[in-house]
């Protein structure tokens, strides 16, 4: 999740995934902001990390 533009890793409950989708069971709220990318990109990652946010046209 991002806050304050840096990572900031806590734990999630999750259900049901597949090679695209992860369900969320809890851990999330509605108004957080989750990071995405490729899975050799996001394992790099460390909390506190600064990342930039891409709008959703920008990754593209």
């Amino acid at each position: 999740m991002v806050k304050d533009g840096l990572t900031n890793f806590h734990p999630i409950t999750t259900g049901i995934s597949d090679d695209t989708y992860i369900e969320v069971l809890s851990g999330l709220e509605f108004e957080d902001r989750v990071i995405a990318g490729p899975y050799k990109e996001l394992r790099e990652l460390a909390h506190g990390d600064e990342i930039e946010e891409l709008t959703e046209n920008e990754g593209e």
